[in-house]
């Protein structure tokens, strides 16, 4: 490797073979000061230019301002390893955090079709699990099917932020599966835990009371969520009728309980809550007081009421 300043016209621009999708939307407002003490990384090629290995993001301002010095550059040989290359740039990536695993996959990809080979080498499988982007036992086919699969069918998941393990659960599923999800949780671009959540909900709701993503398309209150709910409330709709038809004894008594806290027009100084899943075998009363004779006061007035048998109904869940 060598360092040296390089005219923009003798790097090759359409030559992609190292472009990793990125998290991180490029700054348009870069005046590019800090290029000296960040110069990009190049790498030879027969047609005495170069092909970029990283500094995508600042090379495209740097044409788009119409800057014309030379650009500081670490130069690696023709002949240096495609494949090792790229393994040291998804290392600066990862010091950088700003891994896609879906981009990272796709560069993988075309780096292996390009060099012919049908699965990564054992020190790119090793920094791919190091980084929590793949397993060990990948393959050009796998990624494929992968990569292909999130990209045709999971319009609904934020694609570039998926980790490995939920792009391997979603790709297990049907592909009349995905569609049926898509359909259900359009424009919602899920991740992390709401993603898990909502998975989770629809596979419970096919296993253990035989409604397929399928049939709960046609269910008439999805429908409705799915059809006329505004886009920021629809994924905590859709979750709470899920949620309904999952545990629906257990929804009854919260609503049941719910009315009847409400019914008693408790002042703001009292809590009652019982625990969620009713299991417990007791209430709790939370009072709150600034002073003594405030105490005093509201503690009595609660007693009152007990006395009256106010509460007599809650006791009832318990």
């Amino acid at each position: 490797m060598k360092f040296e300043q390089v005219e923009l016209a003798k790097i090759d621009f359409n030559d992609g073979l190292y472009s990793i999708r990125s998290l991180n939307p490029t700054i348009r407002q870069w005046d590019g000061s800090d290029l000296e003490g960040n110069p990009i990384w190049l790498q030879e090629k027969p047609e005495d230019c170069y092909r970029i290995v990283d500094g995508f993001k600042r090379l495209s301002l740097d044409r788009e301002q119409k800057r014309i010095s030379p650009v500081p550059s670490f130069i690696f040989p023709m002949e240096h390893s495609l494949l090792e290359l790229w393994n040291k740039r998804v290392t600066k990536k990862s010091i950088q955090q700003d891994l896609s695993a879906i981009g990272l996959l796709e560069s993988l990809c075309t780096l292996l079709e390009y060099s012919g080979k049908s699965s990564p080498p054992a020190e790119i499988a090793d920094t791919l699990v190091k980084h929590g982007i793949a397993d060990k036992n990948l393959c050009l086919e796998k990624i494929q099917h992968l990569v292909a699969i999130i990209k045709q069918h999971c319009q609904f998941c934020d694609i570039d932020r998926l980790s490995y393990k939920e792009m391997t659960a979603l790709s297990d599923r049907s592909q009349e599966d995905l569609k049926t999800l898509s359909s259900l949780l359009s424009g919602l671009k899920l991740k992390g835990n709401k993603l898990s959540t909502i998975l989770q909900l629809f596979d419970e709701l096919a296993k253990g009371y035989n409604r397929s993503p399928q049939k709960l398309l046609l269910e008439e209150e999805i429908a409705d969520i799915i059809s006329n709910s505004p886009p920021h409330l629809k994924y905590k709709l859709l979750k709470d009728r899920l949620s309904q038809l999952r545990w629906p004894v257990l929804r009854a008594h919260s609503k049941k309980w719910q009315h009847l806290v409400n019914s008693y027009r408790i002042p703001g100084e009292l809590e009652i809550s019982i625990d969620p899943q009713f299991e417990s075998e007791h209430i709790d009363f939370h009072l709150k007081a600034s002073t003594l004779e405030e105490f005093r006061n509201r503690l009595g007035a609660l007693l009152e009421k007990a006395k009256l048998d106010e509460f007599a109904e809650l006791f009832d869940f318990v």
